[in-house]
């Protein structure tokens, strides 16, 4: 255990430096990048739905990820709806036409496009509102509070772990460090909360980040209890190989992509 804590530790560096960049600077590079990490997310979970499923289309989901970022970037984030009722609506089409596909297809390239693609699509949304304080706000929101919540949950998890939390789904995981994340998730929020008003000026009440420090952490666990669910339905242990003791981009950042779509939809809804 000692090992892999290690190993992950080493591994999160870099990748802590790059979302400390991404804060920093939002031109054109970061969002290749953000664009670069969708298309290997794709790729993830096409390459494990296609351990069971042979008769899968790859075309419609690889071109729905390539068109997400040109859309949100050159149109905006409200036309990015449309590229999945397109996708669908080609879907529907081709399962009446095409002999080659079925239900059971149909059904996982469905599943295809919205994990991890539509949700993804919430990263470029808030990366649009990135030039304003509250849009860098929405951005340390959906990522800190997963990287804080997965480490003490982690941590604590391994250290004082008794009790399986889903045992079925994933053995490792314990209602201790399920309980150690969401209050370390919760104080990170409100903390966060405190900090926005004295550093950046923020007028966001502290009365929103209370109410999603009480939601997020319980996303963060959910979206990685779901991630585990999914590898063990198709068999495989990680979606990729691309971090030594993290896996793919898809094991970084299934926490994150369940808690994207919350923060941006309260802030839209709620806050501005």
């Amino acid at each position: 255990m000692r090992n892999n804590f290690v190993t992950r530790t080493l591994v999160a560096l870099p990748l802590l430096v790059c979302f400390i960049l991404f804060l920093v600077f939002q031109g054109w590079y970061y969002r290749i990048f953000l664009s670069i990490l969708l298309i290997i997310a794709q790729y993830e979970i096409i390459k494990v739905i296609k351990t069971k499923v042979e008769n899968l289309n790859v075309v419609i989901p690889y071109i729905t990820a390539c068109l997400v970022p040109i859309i949100a970037y050159f149109f905006g984030a409200v036309y990015i709806v449309w590229i999945y009722v397109f996708a669908i609506f080609t879907l529907i089409l081709e399962l009446i036409l095409n002999q080659k596909r079925d239900i059971n297809s149909f059904v996982y390239n469905i599943f295809s496009l919205i994990y991890p693609s539509m949700l993804f699509a919430f990263i470029f949304a808030m990366n649009i509102n990135a030039s304003s304080g509250d849009g860098r706000l929405m951005f340390i929101l959906a990522f800190f509070t997963a990287i804080v919540t997965d480490t003490f949950a982690y941590l604590f998890g391994s250290a004082f772990g008794k009790r399986k939390l889903c045992p079925n789904i994933s053995p490792k995981k314990s209602v201790e460090g399920a309980v150690a994340g969401y209050v370390f998730g919760f104080l990170s929020i409100v903390l966060i909360g405190f900090f926005a008003q004295k550093l950046i000026g923020s007028t966001i009440e502290i009365i929103h980040f209370i109410i999603l420090g009480a939601i997020l952490p319980i996303l963060v666990q959910f979206g990685d209890l779901f991630a585990s669910l999914i590898k063990r339905f198709f068999g495989v242990k990680d979606y990729g190989n691309l971090f030594p003791g993290h896996g793919g981009i898809l094991d970084r950042m299934d926490s994150s992509l369940f808690v994207c779509p919350i923060v941006y939809l309260y802030f839209d809804f709620l806050v501005f």
